[in-house]
């Protein structure tokens, strides 16, 4: 865009900006916006990707500016970018002047690296990684040369402040599991009032987690007993019905999580295994397994460290059992489909970790080890640092990293391939 004059209303920026219909599933969600002249960037999927967007000049929106996927067009803005609010889940943007926001800067989901030469000016700065860990290394995800003209607040789980961020912002702003919410921020700010908490007013609290470790004694608990896991040998467990693991206070981004998905599972039975335990062969978290039918439940609980000498497996793409590990988790490979898994402290893979389709959940609350992680859309968060190569659909062409015998004719690729080649000792990654 060249010199390009006001724009008015909205624009987002999306990787699916290249689907004509999402631009008016767009359009529809955003009808009680103040107008109704939003922009959508509908790109002809013909003419290839578009890499960035880049504009010779200033440009200026009376709306917002705004992202809510991943993987976003670059966006360079050769002169001052000026907004109403800024809403970025992923979008990179490069502004050689000012980034002006009449409202609010917010960084949701993964953020977006923000690289400004000039000052950065709002009513409000909420990044989600001001620093940005990688490789154990804080790297400055978002800088500016000029100076920052905002009060600020970074509302990411890095650094862990969940504490000092209630302590300073309006207690209207979060849900009940304390994550801030972009329609309160707009909901305030239509209303004319302020962001930050002032003097004397409530500071939100969530309330304790449930000690797992402390089981309910007004529900009566089973003697403990052995249960053969179909090869995997005896484990001891008993019956309970499902808490919420302790975790570490200084982990809310793991413990809003685990809070979440406990709700969903509220008193169903589960197995509780006292104790660390190591597993021979592989481990399913399938639903057909024969030894579900005497003790019938939704998912397992480790109450310390599980070794698998095998494999991890869930095939289901929308279903299977959760597992709850309260220690850290070792397995050789690890093929997941829709059940949910929560470790609190790290995960180690031996071979590779393959996680597949967004009906399940992977939770990790230390490091993930691997030396290689491919996402197959898939609902997956890390606490601590990633130590191995991460391949993720939703970010990448698969087709041209992976090797082409996993593919079916179709281009589409799946955990079972992914399996097959690992146990052929075939190579996994495109070799050129």
């Amino acid at each position: 865009l060249d010199q390009p004059d006001p724009f008015f209303g909205d624009w987002q920026l999306e990787k699916e900006c290249m689907k004509p219909y999402t631009s008016a599933e767009y359009r529809k969600s955003r009808s009680n916006s103040e107008n109704n002249q939003d922009f959508f960037l509908d790109l002809n999927p013909e003419k290839g990707p578009v890499p960035a967007l880049v504009v010779n000049g200033d440009l200026r929106l009376s709306g917002d500016l705004y992202n809510q996927g991943l993987f976003a067009p670059l966006l360079i803005v050769l002169g001052n970018l000026r907004v109403r609010n800024l809403i970025n889940a992923s979008l990179p943007i490069l502004v050689t002047g000012d980034l002006i926001c009449s409202g609010f800067y917010l960084g949701t989901g993964g953020d977006g690296p923000l690289r400004i030469q000039g000052d950065l000016v709002a009513q409000a700065y909420f990044p989600a990684y001001p620093q940005r860990p990688e490789n154990g290394i804080d790297l400055p995800y978002h800088a500016d040369g000029g100076r920052l003209r905002a009060p600020h607040v970074s509302v990411g789980p890095w650094p862990n402040n969940r504490q000092t961020v209630f302590e300073q912002l309006n207690a209207e702003l979060f849900d009940t599991y304390g994550d801030l919410q972009v329609e309160a921020l707009l909901r305030l700010q239509a209303e004319g009032r302020s962001f930050f908490r002032k003097e004397g007013d409530p500071i939100l609290s969530l309330p304790p987690l449930p000690n797992l470790c402390a089981p309910d004694q007004t529900a009566p608990i089973p003697d403990v007993d052995a249960l053969d896991l179909s090869g995997l040998g005896q484990i001891k467990v008993f019956h309970q019905h499902l808490f919420v693991p302790t975790t570490e206070p200084q982990k809310p981004f793991l413990n809003a999580w685990f809070n979440e998905f406990a709700d969903e599972l509220k008193a169903q039975k589960v197995l509780w295994v006292p104790s660390s335990v190591t597993c021979e062969g592989n481990f399913s978290l399938d639903l057909d397994q024969k030894w579900l039918q005497s003790h019938p439940c939704v998912g397992i609980i480790i109450n310390g460290d599980l070794n698998i000498n095998g494999d991890l497996i869930n095939w289901s793409l929308n279903q299977g059992l959760t597992l709850v590990v309260l220690g850290a988790l070792q397995v050789h490979g690890l093929y997941k489909g829709g059940a949910h898994l929560l470790v609190a402290k790290n995960l180690s893979v031996r071979d590779v970790l393959v996680a597949e389709y967004n009906d399940g959940r992977l939770l990790i609350g230390d490091d993930l080890h691997a030396p290689l992680v491919i996402s197959l859309d898939h609902d997956m968060g890390v606490e601590g640092l990633i130590q191995g190569s991460v391949l993720s659909s939703d970010e990448m062409d698969l087709e041209e990293l992976l090797s082409g015998e996993l593919f079916e004719p179709d281009g589409e690729i799946s955990g079972i391939s992914i399996y097959l080649a690992v146990k052929a000792d075939k190579p996994l990654l495109l070799t050129k």
